[in-house]
């Protein structure tokens, strides 16, 4: 009985999300999907179909999707992010996947690759979404502050991972300890833990960390050390120390073999190199300056407003040449700094999006 009841609940408040609106046909076409699944769900409850416990998983996965779903309105989500994420999308030929956001209440990103879609078209058939779902989620304190969210590209690469299958295809092309080192593997063996599924899960991480530093270089480091201060590494992540590493010789063109390791499976799938994809704009130092977001004129560009802005904050002050920004708190300089990389983003999606349309 109280598995009707939630999904009843869980349909009411999609229902009420219908009223809202969202960034983008493809969220309007999920949240409709979502509530034919419910439609089907309820009509198979009503008929006592289901185990109880499986009602239960059914609704757990609903109602996360519920939770993803609201931090996707208009009015919720952070659309610059969004824009930069998707068009990391688009180069990985991925642009029908359909990103929805969640707002977390603490400092925790992470991305959730499950898909409902997956569980309830085992129970009801043709009940599959179409499109590939991606749901992340990131702090809701940083909605506003893009720079904080540059962990956003981590995650996605994740998905990017587990979409074109890379540290699989490097598993398979060399299963030898190349993310771990020996006393690591002596550490983690004392505990018995699975090193092979250590292994993967640290390929995983640093491969998202590479991907990451393609679209916004070293910022995505200088992120990391502001919330790992322990530099401990543990059975799912490596220590920042390493992550630093091998992002560092990324970004300065160095070899290093599980760097090669990922140029070899990316090719084995038929994608390009990594390579570095964002770039420096000159009119951005200028334009922060003078306290104006800067004119950007392609995608790499928007993608190189991450480092150029990090940069330009790190040294706000430092500088005799910006006497108005010496007169700034930190936490204003830092909002001033955030607001102009939002309005500039915005500025250039408005312009991609005007170009398309036409006169």
């Amino acid at each position: 009985m109280l598995q009707e009841i939630e999904l009843g609940l869980i349909r009411n408040e999609f229902e009420n999300l219908k009223e809202s609106r969202f960034l983008g046909e493809k969220l309007n076409a999920y949240c409709d999907t979502v509530l034919g699944w419910v439609s089907a769900l309820q009509e198979a409850s009503a008929k006592s179909k289901y185990d109880k416990k499986i009602e239960n998983m059914v609704n757990a996965q609903l109602w996360t999707s519920l939770n993803y779903l609201k931090g996707s309105t208009l009015n919720d989500v952070p659309h610059e992010m969004l824009f930069c994420l998707n068009a990391v999308l688009a180069d990985w030929k991925l642009s029908d996947s359909v990103l929805t956001t969640a707002q977390s209440q603490d400092r925790d990103f992470h991305i959730n690759l499950s898909n409902p879609g997956d569980l309830i078209s085992k129970l009801i058939p043709k009940c599959d979404f179409p499109a590939p779902l991606i749901r992340v989620a990131f702090p809701e304190l940083y909605r506003h502050h893009p720079l904080l969210n540059v962990a956003l590209y981590h995650e996605i690469g994740h998905y990017i991972d587990k979409e074109k299958g890379i540290v699989s295809a490097s598993l398979a092309l060399n299963g030898e300890y190349m993310a771990l080192a020996g006393d690591e593997i002596r550490h983690f063996k004392s505990r018995g833990a699975n090193i092979v599924k250590v292994e993967e899960s640290h390929r995983c991480e640093l491969f998202a960390d590479l991907l990451a530093a393609a679209y916004c270089g070293p910022s995505i480091i200088q992120f990391l050390e502001h919330i790992d201060l322990n530099d401990m590494t543990c059975e799912t992540h490596p220590s920042l120390s390493k992550r630093r590493k091998i992002t560092d010789k990324f970004l300065k063109g160095e070899s290093d073999p599980l760097i090669d390791l990922f140029g070899e499976s990316l090719e084995i799938r038929g994608l390009g190199p990594l390579g570095i994809r964002y770039a420096i704009s000159a009119e951005c130092e200028r334009a922060l300056t003078s306290f104006e977001p800067p004119t950007i004129a392609n995608i790499a560009e928007v993608h190189g407003l991450f480092p150029s802005a990090w940069e330009f904050y790190k040294n706000y002050n430092k500088s005799d040449t910006r006497p108005s920004w010496q007169a700034l708190s930190p936490l204003q300089a830092f909002d001033l700094v955030n607001d102009l990389t939002e309005k500039a983003i915005r500025n250039h999606d408005i312009i991609m999006r005007w170009n398309y349309v036409g006169p």
